[in-house]
């Protein structure tokens, strides 16, 4: 039951609060809307006195270029006159957002620093965007805003011509950031000034310009700009909102305190809300006063009912101050003299009704008696009727057995049956469940299978886009590499100054660093698509790390650190592996301890951790004392283009893929890497790998060692290529071999001349224009093109492009071999070499091919040794193989001279003779030394087959080749060092 008390009140507070809340939410909305366009005033004023401030920083400094023009003119003065010069420092000193001022003339040069920099003086600027454009104007020129590698803070260049000479004024953005100061509007959180892509230009915050930091939610506050939005709270939960102005090509973005902008609509919804608990009370308390007078007119007429339920008819309360409460009590008191009216009239028929009972009572006992009479009559015919029943009932009960006993039966097989049928229905229902299941899950196995196959296709579809492009990219690359490459080793064996090296080694450095960044991305992208193949075959684990030591040490002695190695003894000198992909993950991890270690020692460590009959488990631990890892940064190593936000990231190059490389590789070849570094202390990576043993026979001393030098005297060669630059250096190269070169531009141009002019073999690039080198292999096989000796035509590929399958598309298109840019000088000459018999020319070897045949018998001098090569024929080959300037060739030179002598002593201490022949023979190798390298091999080879006496021989005459090797550097170099 509800009550009337409750529900009006309810009712009262419910209309009262609705109507209170929409003159409060108007209210609101108006004072809302008047807060904002305050906002929205303050703004205006913000962006005007912004934009009048960057138009006096753009204007200040061409004022002062202008006024140093005028100054020039009035007094007569040059440009690079003392007076100018001094009117430039005062010009600096004034001006603290002046960070540099340079003259330069026509050609470039820098004539005048201001403040002085010997670093900037006589440089060259020919480069920086502004020469090119101020030789097309004498206008004002302005640059983009980019980092000072003198204050390393964002600068923006101004330049402008003036006789002859260009005025280049750098204006540094951290000393201008007064232009976004502005005090008075406690709201205004902060304004930053950013280009069309959201980078930092002035900031409070000068650190984010610097390292040139996006504007955090940039792409979202725009949207909301270019969508006529005055402000935006970035995901519509944020305490600042924002405001976008674009000022020229500049946008300026005002950050605004939510919290205190709102702070008056704060106080208004407090004040509205005391307001309306104030009412909801005060309503509360007049209701409770109205509904207690009322709450007494109803009791009254409540306890009237009451009365006259009981029969006090007679009852009579006292008025009511309320007209309709009177009323009511009228209309109970006239139903209560009808109520006891009709009571006096049913108690007088209850009177009347007794009395007819009881003569109705009297007739009824007179009946009875003659009943009874009647009934004695009736018993004496009962008791004959009795008999004749039983012996029908017998009867009966017979019968009713006979059915019961027919209806179990029945009842059994309706029973039986109907079980049967339940039975059927049931099993026909799971049946058809099961069919229509069925049916599903084909219909969704169909699905999701041409789903899969959808993914599938589109999935090979992007691989193979992605081949392509990285297909595309390696031959673009690589093509003018191959140009540039060639024409370094060309240009090594030419006569060249000290200077000239120098930069010889600068462009052969960039190269390398070029390739290497190149050959990464190929490397990652084969491994992504599962197509690295891992090889299976004998590599010599001892050399590989000795390969590795001696790579390294001339750049770790360079920087002034220590490069050791340690291993343990029993490690197997010959193993089963990818020796090569063993080398290429120690290069990176050695190179990167190398680089980033300043001061101290990079250490080597080789530990076996266990051996079977057939397998050896070997740790290789690279430790150094570099800077280190901090923890925030450990867990993205091995990451993919992952490269760190510190000082020595900026100062050194990479393409953030060598370490997810290596990782990648060393699982390839089921082994793993892991690491730990403590942050300005040092790192040590780890490789775990199992290896199987290899052992195979010692040769019998039949082993044959060729020397020649070659000459392809008489040949007549093709070269289709139409990079100029590649087609001039690999002529250059040819003809010094006395090949006779004849260069074409396409593929169409090859044909022809193939078909009117007999050659003897063809190198074909495989990318031209018009007919690529692919097409002209297939017309060459279709035309039944011959060379001189009436053979088939040697076709030699040469493609930039390095991709798996590359080399199958060129022999399927008809050609013979394959050679990939940027050329191998040394691999091209051993494929020419190759088919010397099916070129069929009659050309010598300059030198007649010298077989040695290493036996029990064998008796090296002196002599032999001695015809090795002089040593300054090993610094000139070691110069140009290496690239590296004389001095530091010298240093080499030195450390293996000093090496060399802790290996002989160690020979002739009953050292391991194997190992130190070994180690001796790699590092001779290195820098060239090959006579000594010869020899160290020779003596090996002889250990190994067990004839000591001849291996001792030989070490002798090592030894005194190493004092002629000694003595010839002290006379030449030792007054160098």
């Amino acid at each position: 039951m509800r009550s009337l008390k409750r529900e009006l009140m309810l009712k009262s507070v419910v209309i009262f609060i609705v109507m209170f809340m929409i003159f409060a939410s108007a209210l609101y909305k108006v004072s809302e809307k008047m807060i904002y366009q305050d906002i929205q005033e303050h703004n205006v004023l913000l962006v005007n006195l912004v934009t009048e401030r960057i138009h006096q920083a753009v204007e200040k400094p061409v004022y002062l270029v202008r006024e140093l023009k005028a100054h020039l003119e009035l007094s007569g003065s040059s440009v690079t006159s003392e007076e100018a010069v001094n009117y430039l420092k005062s010009v600096e000193a004034v001006y603290p957002f002046v960070g540099q001022i340079r003259i330069v003339d026509g050609e470039g040069n820098v004539c005048i620093v201001v403040p002085e920099n010997e670093m900037v003086l006589n440089t060259n600027v020919k480069n920086e965007s502004f020469f090119g454009i101020q030789n097309k104007t004498f206008d004002y020129v302005w640059s983009n805003v980019y980092i000072s590698q003198i204050t390393y803070q964002p600068t923006i260049t101004l330049s402008t011509n003036l006789e002859g000479y260009f005025v280049v004024v750098d204006l540094r953005l951290d000393k201008m950031t007064d232009i976004i100061a502005y005090e008075g509007y406690e709201a205004l959180k902060g304004m930053s000034l950013v280009d069309l892509h959201g980078n930092y230009l002035i900031d409070d915050q000068m650190v984010n310009v610097s390292q040139r930091l996006r504007f955090p939610n940039f792409d979202a506050i725009k949207a909301s700009m270019e969508q006529g939005e005055a402000f935006t709270a970035v995901n519509g939960v944020s305490d600042t909102l924002y405001a976008m102005t674009p000022i020229h090509d500049l946008f300026l973005i005002i950050q605004i305190d939510r919290r205190d902008a709102e702070k008056p609509l704060a106080i208004l919804k407090i004040g509205i809300a005391a307001i309306l608990f104030i009412m909801i009370v005060l309503s509360l308390l007049l209701f409770f006063m109205n509904a207690r007078r009322t709450m007494r007119d109803f009791k009254n007429l409540h306890d009237r009912a009451l009365a006259y339920a009981e029969g006090h008819y007679d009852y009579s309360p006292a008025d009511s101050q309320f007209q309709e409460f009177n009323e009511l009590q009228h209309y109970m008191e006239t139903m209560a003299g009808r109520i006891s009216k009709r009571e006096k009239q049913i108690q007088q028929m209850n009177d009347n009704l007794e009395k007819m009972v009881i003569e109705r009572t009297e007739q009824l006992q007179e009946a009875n008696t003659t009943l009874e009479s009647t009934n004695s009559i009736l018993a004496a015919t009962n008791v004959q009727l009795e008999t004749e029943m039983a012996e029908r009932q017998k009867i009966e009960v017979q019968m009713v057995q006979m059915n019961r006993t027919l209806e179990a039966k029945v009842k059994a097989r309706t029973k039986a049956l109907s079980e049967s049928k339940e039975r059927l229905e049931a099993l026909n229902n799971s049946l058809e469940r099961e069919i229509a299941e069925h049916k599903e899950t084909v219909s969704l196995l169909e699905e999701k299978e041409a789903a899969l196959q959808r993914a599938v296709n589109s999935a090979e579809s992007a691989n193979e886009a992605k081949s392509q492009f990285l297909a595309n990219m390696s031959h673009e690359i690589r093509t003018p590499m191959n140009g540039i490459i060639g024409m370094i080793d060309i240009f090594s064996s030419t006569d060249l100054s000290e200077e000239q090296l120098s930069y010889l080694k600068t462009i052969r450095a960039s190269s390398r660093t070029l390739m290497t960044i190149l050959n990464d991305i190929l490397d990652f992208s084969k491994m992504e698509a599962g197509k690295v193949q891992i090889q299976h075959e004998p590599f010599d684990f001892h050399q590989t790390l000795e390969d590795i030591y001696h790579l390294f040490l001339t750049s770790a002695k360079q920087k002034g650190i220590t490069l050791d190695i340690f291993g343990d003894d029993g490690i197997p000198m010959m193993l089963l592996g990818d020796g090569n992909r063993l080398r290429q993950v120690l290069s990176n991890l050695v190179g990167n301890a190398i680089k980033f270690t300043e001061d101290g020692a990079v250490v080597i460590q080789v530990k076996l951790l266990n051996e079977s009959a057939k397998t050896a488990k070997i740790q290789i631990a690279v430790k150094d004392t570099g800077i280190g890892i901090d923890d925030a940064n450990k867990d993205r190593l091995f990451q993919r283009f992952s490269r760190f936000n510190n000082k020595w990231e900026s100062r050194v190059q990479g393409t953030g893929l060598g370490l997810a490389i290596s990782k990648m590789l060393v699982e390839l070849m089921g082994g793993s890497i892991s690491f730990n570094s403590t942050k300005g202390v040092g790192s040590t990576f780890y490789i775990e790998m199992t290896f199987e043993k290899y052992s195979a026979l010692t040769a019998d001393g039949n082993q044959e060692l060729e020397a020649q030098q070659i000459t392809f005297e008489g040949w007549k060669l093709l070269l289709a290529e139409d990079d100029p630059t590649s087609a001039f250096m690999m002529q250059t190269f040819l003809k010094r071999y006395g090949i006779e070169v004849h260069r074409v531009s396409d593929g169409e141009q090859a044909v022809t001349k193939a078909l009117s002019e007999a050659f003897d073999i063809v190198l074909m690039d495989v990318n031209m224009p018009y007919v690529d080198g692919l097409e002209a292999s297939r017309r060459f096989r279709k035309e039944g093109i011959l060379n001189r000796a009436g053979k088939s035509m040697i076709i030699i590929a040469m493609t930039a492009y390095a991709m798996q399958g590359d080399r199958e598309k060129c022999i399927n298109a008809g050609m013979d071999d394959y050679i990939s840019k940027p050329i191998n000088f040394e691999l091209l000459i051993d494929r020419l070499s190759h088919y010397r018999e099916q070129v069929g020319t009659n050309e010598q070897s300059v030198s007649d091919i010298e077989v040695q045949h290493i036996t029990s018998e064998t008796h090296l001098n002196a002599t032999d040794a001695a015809d090795g090569l002089a040593l300054d024929v090993v610094m000139s080959a070691l110069r140009i193989a290496s690239g590296l300037d004389e001095m530091t060739c010298i240093e080499v030179i030195k450390t293996y001279l000093e090496q060399s002598a802790e290996i002989m002593t160690a020979l002739r201490a009953d050292g391991d003779t194997g190992k130190l022949l070994h180690k001796l023979k790699g590092s001779s190798g290195n820098v060239r030394a090959e006579a000594i390298m010869n020899l160290a091999q020779r003596a090996e080879t002889l250990y190994k087959m067990g004839n000591h006496k001849e291996t001792f021989a030989l070490i002798d005459n090592i030894e005194k080749q190493l004092d002629s090797y000694r003595r010839a550097f002290s006379d030449q170099y030792h007054s160098m060092l």
